[in-house]
């Protein structure tokens, strides 16, 4: 297998991703929060639920995410309209993104499992160029692959690959928070390396 096959396997598996950035044209779909903890509580970003990917049918309006000063978990609070605080406007642009390599190799052919270590590196800097969290221009993410983190092992990234991750913050990290939705609850995550 060459890098080229490589790269191509990786782009059956793309899944849509909305960057948000804070410039753009059109009308805003959310906003971001300054970095100000209130309550033992931070509050990142409101996003319109219609602006990600595949979001599912039985969520609408927005959603504001918070996370807990202990450093691991965090809410989401739905509500009808975008809250009236002061943020910076966030503007959508939809890109595809190829997955992490451990999603190429354990979700693609038996072929890309047995790519060698330059094809790999190939691929790697491949996927660097568009991944959200290795860009400057990007505040967060909304759906799309999510992060291999060190302390996650393989098992761990696999464990969450059919669940859907709405929201992946990048500005302002560490940590970096992952909104999952799964078993039709939310459930919020803060990284840190």
């Amino acid at each position: 297998m060459t890098a080229e096959e490589l790269i191509a396997e990786g782009r059956k598996l793309q899944r849509p991703t909305v960057l948000l950035l804070d410039e753009g044209s059109g009308n805003p779909v959310g906003k971001w929060y300054e970095s100000e903890e209130v309550d033992g509580e931070r509050c990142w970003l409101t996003v319109a639920v219609s602006a990600i990917p595949n979001a599912p049918a039985n969520l609408q309006g927005y959603l504001t995410v918070y996370t807990s000063d202990d450093g691991e978990t965090g809410r989401v609070e739905i509500t009808k309209d975008l809250p009236p605080q002061q943020g910076i406007n966030l503007f959508a642009r939809t890109e595809e993104m190829l997955p992490p390599l451990n999603g190429v190799l354990q979700l693609g052919s038996s072929a890309a499992a047995d790519a060698g270590k330059d094809i790999t590196e190939t691929y790697m800097r491949k996927w660097q160029e568009k991944y959200p969290i290795y860009r400057d221009d990007v505040v967060a993410a909304l759906g799309g692959w999510h992060m291999e983190w060190p302390d996650d092992d393989e098992d761990d990234w696999m464990d969450r690959v059919n669940d859907q991750l709405l929201i992946f913050t990048i500005r302002d990290s560490e940590p970096w928070v992952e909104v999952w939705y799964e078993q039709d609850e939310f459930k919020v995550r803060q990284r840190i390396t």
